[in-house]
């Protein structure tokens, strides 16, 4: 039986892949501007260097914002395990009294 840490994990795991997803869905399937996206219909970009480099930067930020949230929440998971093998050890003192 997989334990809640593992759960949590694996529903993040899910949930941010359903979210790439979506991302991979909407963007352009080639970086030439007006060229078909898969879909039957074609996007023209006005600025495409400046959107390409925005989008760039945006992408850098977002992953290493997404990469920070992970490693805390591994960290606090850890924490939070901890505390509760703690309770458990200490009611299990107390109920053997």
């Amino acid at each position: 039986m997989l334990r809640w840490r593992s759960k949590l994990l694996m529903a993040m795991i899910i949930y941010f892949a359903g979210f790439a997803t979506a991302l991979y869905m909407l963007a352009p399937a080639t970086d030439r501007p007006g060229s078909s996206t898969g879909k039957g219909g074609s996007i023209s970009w006005a600025g495409s260097k400046q959107t390409q480099e925005r989008s760039r930067q945006f992408a850098e930020v977002a992953g290493d914002r997404l990469r920070k949230f992970v490693s805390f929440a591994e960290e606090k998971a850890v924490h939070a395990g901890n505390v509760l093998k703690e309770k458990i050890a200490e009611q299990q003192r107390n109920s053997g009294k």
